[in-house]
């Protein structure tokens, strides 16, 4: 299939699954969510690329979901990591939530995580900037968050004195 403005997608065959031991479990990939997850991996590739962090280090929201196992699903980040002894709790906000599904992730992030930092869209996109706006405004509530923005990740990694 080919999507128009959207990269390749490749997965792993079996016998490459059996090597890194990924569940064998097909993959389904959500073409509405397709722009998000291939953001998450650059943002997640900045991170490892700017801090010196490896693969390893990085677990995503996938990974997560699997330890938590078949009970009730919470919310994860996209991908966590530590650094300096700070967790760090990341999230791809590229559309608009509801206010209350939004402070209740930021809520959840807040008593778990030292640091989370909100990656939105580009600054000059109307969501970018509706949505950098509302999590400012959530950081008197929740000090710990730190916002950024893809263009910003992909110029200059991840400044955390802002």
């Amino acid at each position: 299939m080919v999507l128009y403005g959207v990269p390749s997608v490749y997965q792993l065959t079996s016998k490459s699954k059996a090597l890194i031991f990924a569940n064998q479990r097909q993959e389904k990939i959500r073409l509405d969510q397709i722009m998000h997850d291939i953001t998450v991996i650059d943002m997640a590739i900045c991170f490892m690329k700017y801090l010196d962090l490896s693969p390893s280090e990085v677990k995503t929201e996938k990974q997560l979901h699997q330890v938590n196992g078949f009970g009730m699903r919470t919310h994860h980040p996209d991908f966590i990591f530590t650094k300096d002894n700070k967790s760090y709790a990341v999230e791809v906000e590229l559309s608009i939530k509801a206010k209350a599904r939004l402070e209740k992730n930021i809520k959840a992030n807040f008593l778990k995580y030292d640091i989370q930092v909100w990656i939105t869209d580009e600054p000059s996109s109307p969501n970018g900037a509706k949505l950098t706006r509302i999590l400012e405004n959530y950081k008197m509530l929740y000090p710990n968050i730190k916002v950024s923005n893809i263009k910003e990740m992909n110029d200059y990694g991840f400044r955390f004195n802002n």
